[in-house]
């Protein structure tokens, strides 16, 4: 519930607050043992966009690698997501997304 919130929030712009909403899920998912690959994946991915969202982009890679790690179809998923714009050119990213 905690990362449909955070969604939330993030499109309302939101992001310090979806951000911890993110936290709190991926910290629930932990202590429940249920680190389910899909909606962690899923909660990674959201983070790192909202990240970006704050410029905070050593923080998104790492993110963003844990989530496509998870889940290797989101590479191709953030090469298309314009909240991954601002990362575009960078070589850590091109390379985390499978473009370098």
């Amino acid at each position: 519930m905690a990362a449909l919130r955070g969604t939330l929030l993030q499109a309302k712009g939101d992001f310090s607050g979806a951000i911890s909403l993110y936290d709190e899920s991926l910290r629930l998912s932990k202590e429940d043992h249920d680190e389910h690959t899909a909606i962690s994946g899923n909660v990674l991915y959201n983070k790192a966009g909202a990240l970006v969202s704050q410029g905070k982009f050593r923080e998104a890679k790492e993110h963003l690698r844990l989530a496509i790690d998870k889940m290797d179809f989101l590479s191709i998923a953030a090469r298309l997501d314009s909240e991954f714009k601002p990362l575009s050119s960078d070589k850590e990213y091109k390379a985390i997304t499978g473009q370098g």
